[in-house]
Parts: structure tokens; sequence; C-alpha cells
């Protein structure tokens, strides 16, 4: 089961190439996350503490109007390490965005 969630970054023009890659890049700085698999605009995440670290178990999908989340086999302290995460990396960029779970 999938848990998914959406988020629309303001203030319009939303999201550039270079705050993008800079969330990606604070996410991946989060001790404990790693990269598995980057296909812009999807990047897949891992969590090094579960079983099997290499796996995809997270995926985000960042685009200028838009945000996408997909947890797969996750832990609620893991999805919420990620979204809180987001959240503080776009403000410290000057956008605010909230996540609705879809």
């Amino acid at each position: 089961m999938s848990y998914e969630y959406f988020g629309t970054p303001t203030p319009t023009p939303s999201l550039t190439v270079e705050s993008i890659q800079q969330t990606v890049d604070a996410v991946i700085e989060v001790n404990g996350i790693s990269l598995v698999r980057r296909e812009e605009p999807e990047y897949g995440i891992s969590f090094t503490e579960n079983k099997n670290p290499e796996d995809e178990t997270a995926t985000i999908t960042l685009q200028p109007d838009q945000i996408y989340v997909a947890f797969h086999a996750c832990h609620v302290h893991q999805i919420e390490k990620v979204l809180q995460h987001l959240e503080s990396t776009l403000k410290l960029l000057g956008y605010e965005c909230r996540f609705e779970e879809e």
C-alpha cells in the first residue's frame, strides 16, 4: 500500500530548476536517507534503517507547480521526516508548500 501526498508550492512562478535541485540535495543530505534513483523529475529515495536500504521506498516528483511524494512500505516516522524536511527546505528557499494526503 502506498501513501501519496501532493503539494503546490507558492508563490507563483513556482519552483525553478535551481530550487528543485537544491530541494533534492537537501533531502538526500538528511541522515538516514539515500538517493537510489534519479530520473528527473522523479527521484527515488531509501532509508538506511530499512532491511534492504538499496530498495526504493519513496518516490519524490518535483515539478515547477506541483510536488508529489509516494511512500511505499514506509513507517509513519519516515513519512513525517521527509514531508517535514521538504516543507522546511522549501520555506528556506522562499516557498510555502503544505502536503495533503491523496
